[in-house]
């Protein structure tokens, strides 16, 4: 119901706005009692309106599959577990080098997301038994999966 009526609670939206903005530059200043009760109700129905709006928007325009999220969509879960202790092993490091803070935070960032997906990718995908230690599902065709990985 909310990507059928996505543009009516667009208009909503934009309507209360402009009656919350009405409603500071008149009344503000004197707001009190059932002045600030209906501002405040204005306001909460205001932001329940773009939450529906954003919601009908989100559902019509991005309900959509492919394989980046298909991959993605199984290799969430080993990012979650997987991150933190990545995030805390680099930063260690980082902590005592002399860098601007921006610089740390992307390196931070950027070698987080590298690592996790390196790891993914190698050590968790390709084999049924980190598949399992991770919270997957085997992959179809599981007979044919290495357990442990073979070196030659």
């Amino acid at each position: 119901i909310m990507e059928q009526y996505r543009y009516f609670y667009l208009g909503l939206g934009l309507f209360t706005v402009l009656i919350l903005y009405a409603f500071y530059w008149i009344h503000w200043p004197d707001a009190r009692g059932w002045d600030l009760v209906l501002y405040r109700l204005i306001k909460s129905f205001n932001r329940w309106f773009w939450l529906l709006a954003i919601l009908g928007f989100g559902k019509k325009y991005l309900s959509f599959n492919n394989a980046i999220l298909k991959y993605a969509n199984e290799a969430v879960y080993p990012f979650y577990i997987l991150h933190q202790t990545i995030i805390i092993i680099l930063a260690y490091p980082l902590i005592s080098v002399n860098w601007p803070i921006g610089i740390k935070f992307v390196l931070l960032a950027v070698g987080t997301f590298v690592i996790s997906g390196a790891l993914y990718e190698f050590l968790i995908k390709r084999w049924v038994l980190t598949r399992v230690l991770f919270g997957l599902k085997s992959r179809s065709g599981a007979s044919s999966v290495q357990i442990l990985p073979q070196f030659r």
